[in-house]
C-alpha cells in the first residue's frame, strides 16, 4: 500500500501548493498558469490508478492525505474521482482522468 499512500501524498503536495500560490504577486494569467501545471501533473500521477476505474485503496490513501491538509478536498461522485482545491483566487474543482483522458486533453 506505500506506492498508494506515496502517489497520494505526491498529489495532495501539488494541490497544497496551488492553497499557497500568492495572488497577489502573480497576475491572473500567471495564477492561471501555475494552477494548470498542477492539475496537470496530479492527473499524470494520478493515471495509474483510475484507468479504467479507481482503485479504492488508491481513493482511500488520497482521502487520507486530504484529511492531513486545509483547503484541499476528495470525493468521489459516481466512481469518478474529483479534487477540490481552495486557492487565494478562487475554488478550483477538477476531476482525474484516465489514461485516454489525459492523452485527448479531455474537457474539464
Amino acid at each position: 500500500m506505500t506506492g498508494y499512500s506515496d502517489t497520494a501524498d505526491a498529489i495532495v503536495e501539488h494541490a497544497e501548493a496551488m492553497t499557497r500560490l500568492d495572488a497577489r504577486r502573480l497576475d491572473l494569467r500567471a495564477f492561471d498558469a501555475a494552477i494548470a501545471e498542477h492539475v496537470h501533473a496530479i492527473r499524470v500521477l494520478a493515471v495509474p490508478h483510475v484507468d479504467p476505474h479507481t482503485d479504492r485503496a488508491f481513493f482511500k490513501s488520497l482521502k487520507a492525505a486530504t484529511l492531513r491538509v486545509p483547503g484541499v478536498f476528495a470525493h468521489s461522485p459516481d466512481g469518478v474521482v474529483e479534487l477540490i482545491v481552495d486557492t487565494a483566487r478562487r475554488q478550483v474543482r477538477f476531476v482525474l482522468w484516465n489514461a485516454r483522458e489525459l492523452r485527448d486533453g479531455a474537457a474539464d
